[in-house]
């Protein structure tokens, strides 16, 4: 492409551009070309590889459909280098933002994109949605000269005696893209965007975040400077409240956002008599009032070691997983042993379920077995109150869980597993667990979502909590391998090695 202008009333820009292929991870080199005027139109070129491009009424609804064309080629555009000599003007900022924005839905996950120091009058699309945000002001920019100027209000506020705190409140419009009709509008009273003269400026800003739970329904984020060294947090919903924000956070020193699935984590520091930072950490899910399925706050009591013939059976059954015993094993079950709740059970199905016949698959059955073994056994309930139990079970809890509640989508988490508020091992924590259990939680709506938290991390509700992150090797389904073992007369045998309900 050329970067001179081909015609009078349009002008030609290109920037280098690093692309990532999903295939297989590597990096690869290429451009990004724009030509803004009367044909928007912008290019995409991979080098020794694919290009896209596309026009559009605007050049960021250009870039938007160029992006997501060299997307579905499998490339993404993972970072943009300006070529010396070529001047992209903020309205190709804007559009390479927004083209960021796409690459990362793409993938599924959440993502905030910031703007700089907002510019006022300027309107500036969602990802994803039909309508815009334009920031009304007042100007920030300290070379400002218009009526907006933060400056000005400031001198002349001064001069009359006047707070200029009431004098300066930033607001923001959401407009819709097809009739610029205003949808909702917002202030965010003592919040100023920075001037680059104070601390931490870099995180102050506009942007919307996508949620892979309502991912048609970006909402609207606010970092602004709050006092003389603080900051604020504030989120919009334009679609639920188009008048006030749906949550606020302060932070006396600095906020720090991390995105997550379905929200937004937070850590908001603030500053001690001593100098030293205080940390805390908040969490921000879906910003309406709807009251979440918390899980179960049940408390499930250990039962007393076992004794008389079902003790002598346990000791026995160690014993056997200990030597790796399979026959002596194998003596132990029914004939008609249940394996599955749609087969015909018998060991044969057994042996043929667990691949049995196979090194790897009795590795994995007596890896399953000594699991359960070091949980442990309990009676499910008698009969009678007072009557010897006839069954036991391993693991001791599901025999303990509470009929009358639903058990399909809870996990049981070990004591000292760590809530945190995302799926990585840096996010926030949010509390440490007793022995307890826990409510599936994923993301709704969006199935890659889930495939997509599913790697090593497990979205749970916890007894108290919304929505939190365990390691999967933490937790372990309610209704997972168990094996339950009646008595006959004064024999023992195991009745069912069976998942599920």
């Amino acid at each position: 492409m050329s970067g001179e202008a081909n015609n009078a009333q349009s002008t030609d820009t290109y920037e280098r551009m690093t692309f990532t292929d999903v295939a297989t991870g590597a990096t690869r080199s290429g451009v990004i070309g724009t030509r803004e005027g009367i044909d928007n139109r912008v290019v995409y070129i991979v080098w020794d590889g694919p290009s896209a491009s596309a026009t559009g009424p605007s050049l960021a609804a250009a870039h938007a459909q160029a992006c997501s064309r060299i997307i579905s080629k499998g490339f993404v555009p993972a970072q943009g280098e300006e070529k010396a000599g070529s001047q992209a003007n903020p309205s190709t900022r804007i559009s390479v933002w927004l083209c960021s924005v796409l690459s990362v839905c793409a993938l599924i996950c959440p993502t905030p994109a910031r703007a700089e120091l907002p510019v006022t009058g300027q309107a500036i699309p969602f990802p994803n949605a039909p309508y815009a945000y334009r920031y009304e002001g007042p100007d920030f920019d300290p070379r400002s000269t218009s009526p907006l100027s933060a400056v000005r209000i400031r001198q002349e506020a001064k001069a009359q005696g006047l707070p200029v705190t009431d004098r300066i409140v930033p607001r923001i419009s959401i407009i819709a893209n097809k009739d610029g009709k205003q949808i909702a509008q917002y202030a965010i009273p003592q919040g100023t965007f920075c001037d680059y003269e104070d601390d931490n400026c870099k995180a102050d800003g506009i942007f919307p975040i996508v949620l892979a739970g309502t991912p048609n329904e970006p909402v609207l984020a606010a970092v602004t400077h709050h006092g003389a060294t603080g900051q604020k947090l504030t989120i919009f919903r334009p679609l639920t409240n188009p008048t006030q924000a749906m949550f606020e956070a302060t932070a006396s020193k600095a906020v720090h956002v991390k995105p997550l699935p379905t929200g937004l984590a937070m850590e908001l520091e603030h500053a001690r008599a001593d100098g030293k930072p205080i940390r805390e950490h908040r969490l921000w899910l879906t910003g309406d009032e709807t009251p979440c399925t918390k899980a179960p706050d049940v408390k499930l009591a250990r039962p007393a070691e076992l004794k008389g013939s079902a003790r002598a059976f346990d000791t026995r059954l160690r014993r056997i997983a200990r030597a790796r015993d399979f026959d002596g094993f194998m003596a132990l079950l029914t004939d008609d042993i249940l394996v599955t709740f749609g087969g015909n059970g018998g060991k044969p199905e057994l042996v043929e379920h667990w691949r049995l016949q196979t090194p790897q698959g009795r590795e994995r059955f007596w890896m399953t077995i000594d699991e359960l073994l070091s949980v442990g056994a309990g009676p499910m309930l008698p009969a009678a109150p007072h009557s010897t139990p006839e069954t036991i079970t391993y693991p001791w809890y599901f025999s303990a869980w509470p009929p009358r509640l639903d058990a399909d989508d809870i996990y049981m988490v070990a004591s000292g597993t760590v809530l945190r508020a995302g799926p990585d091992a840096s996010a926030p924590h949010i509390a440490t667990l007793p022995f307890t259990p826990v409510r599936m939680a994923p993301p709704e709506g969006d199935t890659q979502a889930v495939d997509w938290l599913s790697t090593a991390w497990l979205p749970v509700a916890a007894p108290g909590y919304c929505l939190g992150y365990v390691r999967k090797q933490d937790a372990k389904p309610l209704l997972d391998t168990r094996i339950v073992v009646r008595r006959d007369r004064e024999e023992w045998k195991i009745e069912a090695i069976v998942a599920g309900d």
